[in-house]
């Protein structure tokens, strides 16, 4: 896990491997910011992500899911919804990636549900926040990368 001094772009796979947001400088890619793992809605959306991340990866369009549990919970969740899309951790320093991205209930303390779109230099291209209690259709997200039927 990333010490106190991490930068707040880097996150813990659910190996204990770690993403460098700033390793897609240039990529564009996308973000998809999830309240909490084993959640009902989180879980509904869960396949549709996947078939999302391998869609836009036949494209070279990376697709990150994010939320604020640990590395650990997120590989038991990956394991019992049997998907591949890899699961990142926002845990520590709790949220600092999701708040980067406005996209941190400080309240709750957990992530929005919110997708992002960022393109090559790096800006929002496109965004869509959803309710915490309303799951997301990542095919809106793939109209927007333009992958949809890929």
């Amino acid at each position: 896990m990333p010490g106190p001094g991490a930068r707040a772009r880097v996150l813990q796979d659910h190996d204990g491997g770690t993403v460098d947001l700033d390793d897609l400088a240039g990529v564009r890619h996308v973000l998809i910011f999830l309240p909490g793992a084993f959640t009902p809605v989180c879980t509904a959306e869960l396949p549709g992500i996947d078939a999302l991340w391998r869609r836009a990866g036949e494209r070279g369009v990376p697709v990150l899911a994010i939320a604020c549990d640990t590395a650990p919970v997120l590989a038991a969740w990956r394991r019992a919804e049997e998907v591949d899309v890899p699961l990142l951790s926002d845990a520590w320093p709790h949220g600092a990636v999701s708040s980067t991205f406005d996209a941190f209930d400080a309240r709750t303390g957990r992530s929005c549900r919110s997708s992002l779109v960022i393109d090559a230099d790096g800006r929002i291209a496109w965004r869509e926040d959803a309710s915490p209690e309303v799951g997301r259709d990542p095919d809106r997200v793939a109209r927007a990368l333009g992958v949809l039927g890929a």
